[in-house]
Order: C-alpha cells, then sequence, then structure tokens
C-alpha cells in the first residue's frame, strides 16, 4: 500500500472512531427533579402554569397538575429533547398500572389519542405514588388498557 493510501486509510478510520464515540456514548435527557420538569413544560407550553407533580424513577418522563383540573401534563424526554402533551378526556383512551418484577416499583401505562403520543408509560417507586396518579388518571377515562 503506498503512503498516500495508507494516510487516507488512518484518517477515514480515526473519522468512524470518533462518529462512533459521538453516538455511542449519547444520553437521553432525564429530569432529575420536579422543578426541571415543570421548566421544561413552560418552556414548550408558556400559556399553561404547571403546578405539583412527579418524575419517574428513571427521570425520563413527569406528570403534572395543571391548573386546569380536568387536564394532567405529561412531559418525556425523547431522545435529548422533550415533548409534552396535555391530557384530557379527550386524549386519555385507557391506564393499566403494573408491579414490575425486577426492580418492585409500579408502572403506569398510558394510551393516547394523541398522534405523537400514542403510548407513554411512567414508573414510580411506591405503590402509593402508583396509585395516586392512577386515581387521578381514572378520573379522566373508566377504561383500562390490557398490559
Amino acid at each position: 500500500m503506498d503512503p498516500i493510501s495508507f494516510t487516507l486509510t488512518l484518517v477515514a478510520l480515526g473519522a468512524l472512531y470518533l462518529i462512533n464515540q459521538m453516538i455511542g456514548s449519547y444520553e437521553p435527557r432525564r429530569y432529575t427533579n420536579i422543578v426541571e420538569a415543570r421548566e421544561e413544560w413552560r418552556l414548550l407550553n408558556p400559556e399553561t402554569e404547571p403546578g405539583n407533580g412527579i418524575v419517574s424513577t428513571d427521570g425520563r418522563t413527569a406528570l403534572l397538575e395543571l391548573h386546569n383540573a380536568s387536564s394532567i401534563g405529561l412531559v418525556q424526554s425523547v431522545g435529548d429533547k422533550s415533548a409534552t402533551c396535555t391530557i384530557t378526556k379527550d386524549t386519555l383512551e385507557g391506564l393499566y398500572l403494573q408491579e414490575v418484577p425486577v426492580n418492585g416499583s409500579f408502572q403506569l401505562k398510558l394510551k393516547l389519542n394523541n398522534p405523537s403520543f400514542p403510548k407513554a408509560s411512567i414508573e414510580f417507586a411506591s405503590a402509593r405514588a402508583a396509585q395516586d396518579w392512577l386515581k387521578r388518571l381514572s378520573v379522566l377515562t373508566p377504561k383500562s388498557i390490557s398490559p
């Protein structure tokens, strides 16, 4: 192999290595507390003020009380960005709560009538928190979905 081909091959391999490192080190966005989730909601929905809420144990999803009592805010990380959805009687088609046997947490699954959010789930560390949010969301829909 001549020196020019060898050099080009090394440069190409180096570039591939760097691209692979950038892709491999990618971390999805995580909310470390409810304040971060509220700030993200305000950024994407300045017309609606969020109240109290809860962040999932993995930090990727949050549920927020909205001042309109007939709706709940959902903030979810999508890659390194965030997306939001206002959950109402019109958008919530069903919900289901299940225990996660691996770690003993509880996962609330939502089926939504929203093209951006056909499904969503949030994991809770305690049964009490999971039951509380199941009760709040159940007011918006009588339907239960299967696991």
